[in-house]
């Protein structure tokens, strides 16, 4: 890639007003409670053209890789371009609170947009997820003979209630043990988001002696008929339990009056997820995959670039 290419754009953190302009934008993708640092990319005119978000906290998986948020608004030929100048910006900031290198918050498809421009770069792809889709009789069929063999043989210990009416705190503890969001930004989450449009009537806590020990948000799907897990949050010392399948049933029936369909992203280490998939015959809707991108990975496509 000559030095003409390099010049076309520029990449810096976002100062106060970049920031107001794109609220909408920067927003997606990053739990504000998080420390984070927000990035702009624009042409030599000026021009916005891509915004990146840098968050300063190991995603789940590694905790050598800080998460980013891409997104690159330039037509296919500049893709590449636009993207390597905002991401060089964003590993030196990843690489000088400690990172080795920088992975996607959100798991992408293959064409998702922010898949391409992770790709256009080189980065490569690490941990895989499914989206699956599952009716809600074959959950019924499935988890309610279950639910009722433990009552039977008192196996069974904790129960489950509306979010709505949970301790927001308290849930907030899990949420922070699962994810590592910062309190304040977890019981807005759990409590008032409205921009998420979750369902806390339908989401469920699981309580164990009257302790939450686990949670499932649920929101509305494109469909008005289907509900889509956006988070299962069991504490480590419960996973395994039954706590991961009362959640998925109890929210289930809260939403039995107007669902038809139960959607959920499992990835390769959620164990207890994809057990609930093979028992319920879940049908597969997607594969995505989170993307990884060092910065030797950023020097090798470049030269192959130019």
């Amino acid at each position: 890639m000559n030095s003409a290419m390099q010049r076309q754009y520029e990449s810096h953190i976002a100062h106060r007003l970049e920031r107001r302009l794109h609220p909408l934008v920067f927003v997606n993708g990053c739990p504000t409670g998080l420390p984070h640092d927000r990035f702009v990319v624009r042409t030599r005119d000026r021009s916005l053209v891509g915004l990146g978000i840098l968050v300063y906290m190991p995603v789940i998986e590694s905790p050598l890789l800080a998460g980013a948020h891409l997104r690159v608004m330039v037509d296919d030929n500049d893709v590449a371009e636009a993207s390597r100048v905002l991401t060089e910006v964003m590993l030196r900031h990843a690489e000088a609170s400690g990172a080795a290198g920088i992975a996607s918050l959100e798991f992408c498809g293959r064409s998702d947009p922010v898949g391409v421009v992770w790709r256009s770069i080189g980065a490569q792809t690490h941990r895989g997820a499914t989206l699956f889709r599952s009716r809600m009789e074959r959950i019924f069929d499935t988890l309610e003979p279950i639910e009722a063999r433990m009552h039977r043989l008192r196996e069974i210990a904790i129960t489950c209630s509306p979010l709505a009416v949970a301790d927001p705190e308290e849930t907030a503890l899990v949420y922070q043990a699962g994810v590592g969001v910062h309190r304040a930004e977890a019981v807005r989450r759990l409590t008032a988001d409205d921009d998420a449009g979750f369902l806390y009537e339908v989401s469920q806590v699981a309580l164990l002696k009257g302790r939450v020990i686990g949670f499932i948000l649920i929101r509305r799907g494109q469909s008005s008929e289907a509900a889509v897990v956006d988070s299962l949050t069991v504490l480590p010392e419960h996973r395994g339990s039954p706590a991961h399948m009362l959640l998925m049933l109890c929210a289930a029936r809260a939403a039995r009056h107007w669902c038809t369909t139960v959607e959920y992203l499992a990835g390769e280490h959620h164990a207890s997820t994809l057990k609930f998939a093979h028992w319920t015959s879940a049908d597969v809707i997607d594969v995505r995959h989170r993307y990884v991108l060092l910065r030797g990975d950023l020097k090798r496509n470049a030269i192959h670039a130019g």
